[in-house]
C-alpha cells in the first residue's frame, strides 16, 4: 500500500452529499486519516470565508485550497501559502466581454465575493438552486460598479464567476470564452455557472505546490472530484479518486471510481485504499532488461508473509496458456514456504472456461508442486451469487450501451472461511476484454460463475474492444472494481502480479507487485503499458504470428493473435497465423459446437444470429458470442490460419481462410525470422513470436 500522507477533496458533489452535509460515515474516515498523521485538505472554488461551517471547524484541517487553487491558505498561520491571480486590468477586460451577455457576474478578490449591484439584484433569476442563491445574496458585497472598483483598487481578482439561465448559451461560451481568453483558465463547478482563473489557478498546480511546501512527494497524495474543475487534481494526485456522480470526463482523469456522494463514496474509498491492511504494499522493478532474479522474486514474496499466523492458504495461479506469466514459479515459491510453516495449500487454477491443466503441463509451470494438490474449478456449477452489479452503474459505465444488472460470481472455495489467506498470481498484460488483465479479473472470470463470465465479455464486446486494449479503467475493469469493493473487500485475497515479456521464449520478469487493495495493480498497469504495447509505424500490410502448440490448442486462445494484432493491421492488410497446435475452436465442448455453427463472421453478424429468437443457444452463451466478435476482422483484413492438427475445411468454415503449416511455415520459417520486421521473398512482413505477451498499435492511428 503507498503511503498516502496528504487527502485533497473538493466539496460540493464530493465530500459533501447532495443537501451539503458530511455524512457521519465520511467525517468519521477524515477523522482517521487525520489520526494517522495524513494532512486533510479541502479543496473548494469557495473563497475561506465561504466555505461550510462545518468544514471550517475540523481540528485536524491545517490547510485549505480556495477558489479552485488560486490561493493555498495557512489557517493556523493565517496567511497565503501560494496563489495566482487575474490581474485587475484583464479582469475588466473579461467582464467588458460579459457585460454583452445574458449573465451576472462576480469576482472574488481579497478572500471575498464582489458584486454589482444591478447584477446582485437579478440573482434570483439566476440561481439554479435555493442554495446558490443564499451562498450569492450572503457571501457577494454588491457596489455601484464593480469594474470601477478594480480599476480603483488596482488589485489582482482570484476569480471571475457568472451564471447563466440559457445552458445551450453556456455550453457555447464554455469553449468561446477559452478561445477568447487563452492565457486564463475557463472551467465550472455547478450546473448553470462558468468560471474564470488564472491559468496558475487550478486545483492540481496548487496540490503540486502545497506538497512541495510540505515536502510530501506527489506520488504520496490522494485527490477526490466530481467536477471539470477536479480533473488537473486529479490527474496531478498519486491517486485520482473520482465519484460515481462525476462526469464521464472526469472519470476518465481519474485512477478509480468510487460511489457516489450520497452513499459515502469519500469514505469508501479511503477504506478501500487506506484502510488497515496485513502488510504494505510490495513493489520489486527490475533495473535490469534481463528482468529480476530468482531471489530478488523470492525475496519479496517471503516478505509478503512474515507476520502472518496462517493454518490453510488457496493459491489461484493462471493455467498453462499463461505459461509466461511466471506465476508458475511464484506458486512454487509460496507452496514450499507456506508448507514449510505447516500450512495446508490448496491451488485452484484460475481455468476460466478453458480445459484443466494436464499432468505435463503442471510440472512445466509449478516443477515439484504436488500434483494432487490441484482443484479443478467448474464454471458452470461450482459458484456462488455473491451479489447484484446493478443495471444505472453499468449503463453509466458503458455510456448505455449495456442496461441490465450482471450477477458477481466467484467460485466458492473462494468465500470459504477456512482458508486465512487467499494468493492471485498473475501476469498484467493488455487484453481483449477488460483493457489489461489481472487482478479481480482472476476472482470474476478465473475463477468465476457463467454468468459473470458470459456477461462481461458481450459488455467489452459491445463497448468496443479497440476502445479498451491497453488500457486501465474501461467498463469491464470497473465492474470489476465494483465486485471487489462491495463483495470481497472482507476477503484475505493477496495479489501477486507480474508484468513479463519472453524473447526467445525465456521469461523476464519485469516487474512484481504484491499487495492487498487495489493500487497494486493501478502501478503494475503503468509499467505493462510500458513493456507490453508495441508502436508500429505504419499498418501492416503482412503479419505473421506463431503460436507455440503446447500453449495454444484451440482458435478460442490462437486468436489472441487476431485481438492483439487488429489495432496495427492494415486495411486490406493480411494476418497469418501459424497454427500447429490448434485442433479444436472452443477450450468447452460446448463452445466448440457454437463456433462451428457460426463461425467468425464480424460483429454486425454475430449480433443479428444473436436476436434471431431461434438462437437461444448463442443468448445462453454470451461468452462465446462475444468471442466470435472479439475474432472478426470485420472484414478489414484477411485471417489465414495454417493448421496441421484440424482440416482446412473446418477452418474455412468458422469463416477463416485456410493454409497448410508445413508450406507457410517453410516461407515464413518461425525458427529464422527475428521479432519485428522481416523481408521474405522481398516483402515486408512483421513477425510476432508471442500475441499472448503484448499489444501492437499503429502508431499512425493511434
Amino acid at each position: 500500500m503507498r503511503n498516502i500522507r496528504l487527502i485533497t477533496l473538493d466539496l460540493d458533489g464530493t465530500l459533501l452529499n447532495s443537501d451539503k452535509k458530511l455524512t457521519p460515515e465520511n467525517a468519521e474516515a477524515l477523522e482517521k486519516a487525520a489520526k494517522a498523521g495524513i494532512e486533510i485538505v479541502p479543496a473548494t472554488g469557495r473563497f475561506y470565508r465561504g466555505m461550510p461551517q462545518i468544514i471550517r471547524d475540523l481540528p485536524y484541517v491545517h490547510y485549505v485550497m480556495t477558489v479552485n487553487g488560486a490561493q493555498v491558505y495557512d489557517i493556523r498561520e493565517d496567511r497565503t501559502v501560494c496563489g495566482s491571480e487575474i490581474p485587475y486590468l484583464r479582469a475588466v477586460e473579461c467582464m467588458e466581454r460579459l457585460d454583452q451577455l445574458p449573465v451576472i457576474y462576480d469576482c472574488y478578490q481579497d478572500g471575498w465575493g464582489w458584486m454589482t449591484k444591478s447584477l446582485y439584484d437579478q440573482a434570483p433569476q439566476y440561481a439554479a438552486t435555493q442554495h446558490s442563491l443564499d451562498m450569492i445574496l450572503n457571501l457577494r458585497t454588491p457596489v455601484p460598479d464593480l469594474k470601477a472598483r478594480l480599476l480603483e483598487k488596482k488589485a489582482g481578482v482570484q476569480k471571475i464567476q457568472m451564471f447563466f439561465k440559457d445552458m445551450e448559451l453556456r455550453a457555447k461560451m464554455l469553449v468561446q470564452l477559452q478561445e477568447e481568453f487563452p492565457d486564463l483558465l475557463i472551467t465550472t463547478s455547478i450546473v448553470n455557472n462558468i468560471e474564470i482563473n488564472s491559468r496558475e489557478a487550478n486545483k492540481g498546480t496548487a496540490l503540486k505546490k502545497l506538497a512541495e511546501y510540505l515536502e510530501i512527494p506527489i506520488e504520496e497524495t490522494m485527490a477526490f472530484g466530481d467536477d471539470f474543475n477536479d480533473i488537473m487534481m486529479l490527474k496531478a494526485a498519486g491517486i485520482g479518486v473520482a465519484m460515481e456522480n462525476a462526469a464521464q470526463e472526469v472519470k476518465e482523469a481519474a485512477d478509480y471510481v468510487t460511489d457516489d456522494c450520497d452513499s459515502n463514496g469519500v469514505a469508501k474509498a479511503m477504506e478501500y485504499f487506506l484502510g488497515e491492511k496485513k502488510m504494505n504494499d510490495i513493489y520489486r522493478i527490475a533495473e535490469r532488461e534481463e528482468g529480476l532474479t530468482p531471489e530478488e522474486i523470492r525475496e519479496a514474496l517471503l516478505l509478503s508473509l512474515e507476520g502472518r499466523n496462517l493454518r490453510k492458504v488457496l493459491i489461484l495461479p493462471p493455467d498453462f496458456t499463461r505459461f509466461h506469466s511466471n506465476a508458475g514459479f511464484i506458486t512454487n515459491v509460496y507452496y514450499h514456504a507456506l508448507t514449510d510453516l505447516g500450512a495446508e495449500v490448496d491451488i485452484m487454477p484460475a481455468l476460466g472456461t478453458h480445459v484443466a491443466v494436464t499432468q505435463p503441463q503442471w510440472a512445466a509451470m509449478f516443477g515439484d508442486v504436488p500434483y494432487d494438490r490441484m482443484l479443478v474449478h467448474n464454471w458452470r456449477t461450482d459458484v456462488v451469487t455473491l451479489g447484484e452489479i446493478p443495471a444505472a452503474f453499468l449503463s453509466e459505465v458503458t455510456e448505455g450501451l449495456w442496461n441490465e444488472s450482471i450477477n458477481a460470481q466467484v467460485n466458492r472455495r473462494v468465500m470459504d472461511e477456512n482458508y486465512d489467506l487467499i494468493i492471485s498470481p498473475g501476469q498484467v498484460v493488455p487484453h481483449e476484454v477488460i483493457g489489461m488483465a489481472n487482478h479481480a479479473k482472476n476472482l470474476f472470470v478465473g475463477v468465476g460463475g457463467s454468468e459473470m463470465i458470459n456477461k462481461s465479455h458481450m459488455v467489452g464486446a459491445v463497448y468496443g474492444m479497440e476502445r479498451m486494449m491497453g488500457r486501465d479503467f474501461t467498463p469491464v475493469r470497473r465492474m470489476f472494481d465494483h465486485g471487489m469493493e462491495h463483495f470481497l473487500k472482507d476477503r484475505p485475497i493477496l495479489f501477486a502480479l507480474t508484468v513479463t515479456t519472453a524473447p526467445g521464449g525465456k521469461i523476464r520478469t519485469h516487474g512484481l507487485f504484491l499487495g492487498e487493495g487495489r493500487e497494486c495493480l493501478t502501478e503494475a498497469v503503468k509499467l505493462a503499458q510500458e513493456k507490453n504495447i508495441d508502436f508500429v509505424e505504419h499498418g501492416l500490410k503482412k503479419c505473421v504470428v506463431y503460436l507455440d502448440p503446447e500453449e495454444f490448442q484451440s482458435t478460442w486462445l490462437g486468436n489472441k493473435a487476431v485481438y492483439r494484432t487488429r489495432m496495427a493491421m492494415a486495411d486490406g492488410g493480411e494476418l497469418i497465423i501459424l497454427a500447429p497446435g490448434v485442433e479444436r475452436f472452443g477450450e468447452d465442448g460446448q463452445v466448440d459446437q457454437l463456433i462451428r455453427k457460426y463461425g467468425y463472421r464480424g460483429r454486425l453478424h454475430t449480433l443479428e444470429e444473436f436476436r434471431k429468437p431461434e438462437n437461444q443457444d448463442l443468448r445462453d452463451n454470451m461468452g462465446a458470442a462475444a468471442h466470435l466478435i472479439h475474432g472478426s476482422s470485420d472484414g478489414r483484413f484477411t485471417i489465414t490460419y495454417a493448421v496441421k492438427n484440424i482440416s482446412k475445411e473446418e477452418i474455412e468454415a468458422a469463416g477463416f481462410k485456410a493454409a497448410d503449416y508445413d508450406e507457410l511455415a517453410a516461407k515464413y520459417d518461425p525458427e529464422k525470422l527475428q521479432y519485428g520486421y522481416n523481408t521474405v521473398d522481398g516483402e515486408e512482413i512483421y513477425f510476432i513470436p508471442n500475441p499472448a505477451l503484448g499489444l501492437w498499435i499503429n502508431r499512425e492511428r493511434f
